[in-house]
């Protein structure tokens, strides 16, 4: 049987059961003729045969009613009995993996966007930590990418303004020598002028010295600059040619005890160090003087001129293996830098001893150091700069004075330029001192180190020798090639 249920606002419903039999009924049977029984059959039996179809019926109902009875039907619900057909729908994710959780059970109603199933993200999770770093790779990539090519533009800029630079260098050489050139070419055509008026004054002058109307003073003077005589120029710029032109007062006679590359030497270092120690610092016979770089050509010279006047030295090296040779020639006290404490050394030599006077050719932090000792109203001359050989960091050109210390001592720094002292210096004076260091040199008191000659057309050769250590000698041009040539 089947029963249609029909609900009022939701679809209808339809319920399949299966039809029962119902209550048991009686049934009559047709029974053998009766037999007579040697007993006979009292009145009780057909009571008993009822009752016991009773307690059956009633059993019957029970267990029907219990257990295969029909539901009982709501209200307004039409319940039939029958089959229907339906159609099943394929549910399926986007994607592939294990189902964590399902939340509807089998026959449950379902509306669409409503979630029925959620799957296990621990691979998705993983995948996704695999696509972050690798985007985070991918973005480290490109940024060392973009540093490179930042560096590789600069580097490019760099280059570009260097052409540039040279470019205009170069311009700027080719006319400074058209220039000179044209200057030259003016100056041999005044020199050669200048020559035969001379050659005819000095002629002139010996006549007239015959003659008793000029003095030996002036005679002399004139046999002194006669052809052939050596003379070194004092502060005559563009010497380095065949024919110059000067004034007579700047040319100096070269003693004949003298050698060409002696001579060729005296007007820088020897005249350097013979100014600064008797001339600016005017040391006397027990004076103290400090120097830097004591192991250089000057330092050399200083220290022949302190055992000659009879001053006292305190001498700074780079390298301990020079101390040896700075003893022989005179140096009491001898400091490297190369040691960690020479500043305590420094300042316990100076202990009694008048550190007034000093000399500094490395500046830096040595310089620094050596002008922070110096007593009260001292004074230091600096004239060179090796701490900053082959820097390109501008604090390697720097001198970190400690300015406390120079302030309450009242102690000077000042820079020394041979070539300044020339200028402001009378040239009398000039020419005096220069004769006396000639002199020196040519008597061996004192003695300049060995020299090499270069032949102007290996003059870079002569220049690698200048800036090479050790070298076999102080490089030198002799230009007296050219005019061999």
């Amino acid at each position: 049987m089947s029963t249609l249920n029909q609900s009022r606002n939701g679809p209808a419903t339809v319920q399949l059961r299966e039809a029962h039999p119902g209550p048991a009924h009686a049934r009559a049977g047709v029974s053998e003729p009766a037999r007579e029984s040697p007993h006979r059959i009292g009145p009780r039996r057909p009571l008993v045969v009822v009752a016991v179809a009773v307690v059956v019926g009633l059993v019957a109902f029970a267990v029907w009613r219990l257990f295969l009875a029909p539901p009982a039907v709501a209200p307004g619900v039409i319940a039939v009995s029958g089959r229907i057909e339906g159609d099943d729908s394929a549910v399926a994710a986007k994607g592939s993996g294990r189902i964590r959780e399902i939340t509807v059970r089998e026959g449950d109603r379902v509306e669409a966007g409503q979630v029925i199933a959620v799957l296990d993200d621990e691979q998705v999770r993983a995948r996704e930590d695999q696509a972050t770093a690798a985007v985070r790779q991918a973005e480290a990539r490109a940024r060392l990418a973009q540093h490179q090519i930042a560096v590789l533009e600069e580097q490019l800029r760099q280059s570009r303004l260097g052409v540039d630079q040279a470019r205009a260098d170069a311009e700027g050489r080719v006319n400074e020598a058209e220039g000179r050139l044209a200057a030259a070419e003016a100056q041999l055509t005044q020199a050669q002028a200048t020559h035969a008026q001379a050659k005819w004054d000095r002629e002139a002058m010996a006549r007239l010295f015959q003659k008793g109307l000029v003095a030996e003073q002036e005679a002399q003077r004139a046999r002194n600059n006669a052809p052939g005589t050596r003379v070194v120029l004092l502060n005559v710029w563009g010497s380095w040619r065949e024919l110059i032109v000067s004034p007579a007062e700047r040319v100096i006679p070269v003693p004949a005890d003298l050698s060409d590359e002696d001579a060729a030497q005296a007007l820088v270092n020897p005249v350097t160090a013979w100014v600064m120690t008797m001339v600016e610092h005017d040391l006397k016979p027990g004076d103290w003087l400090v120097q830097t770089a004591a192991g250089s050509t000057v330092g050399q010279l200083v220290l022949q001129l302190a055992r000659s006047e009879r001053f006292r030295t305190v001498n700074i090296v780079r390298r301990r293996a020079q101390a040896p040779d700075i003893k022989a020639l005179g140096g009491e006290v001898v400091i490297s830098s190369e040691d960690n404490d020479w500043g305590t050394q420094l300042a316990t030599a100076s202990t009694g001893k008048a550190l007034s006077r000093a000399i500094d050719c490395v500046a830096g932090r040595i310089g620094a150091t050596v002008a922070r000792h110096l007593v009260p109203g001292g004074r230091m001359l600096v004239y060179g700069a090796l701490s900053s050989h082959r820097q390109t960091d501008p604090s390697a050109f720097e001198m970190p004075v400690f300015a406390p210390r120079l302030i309450y001592s009242a102690a000077a720094v000042q820079g020394w330029y041979l070539l300044h002292w020339l200028e402001v210096t009378p040239l009398a004076e000039c020419g005096a001192i220069f004769a006396k260091v000639l002199d020196r040199l040519a008597s061996g008191a004192l003695r300049l180190p060995p020299a090499k000659r270069h032949r102007p057309q290996n003059i870079a050769d002569a220049l690698r020798d200048a800036d090479g250590a050790p070298r076999e000698g102080k490089p030198l041009l002799d230009l007296s090639s050219w005019a061999a040539d």
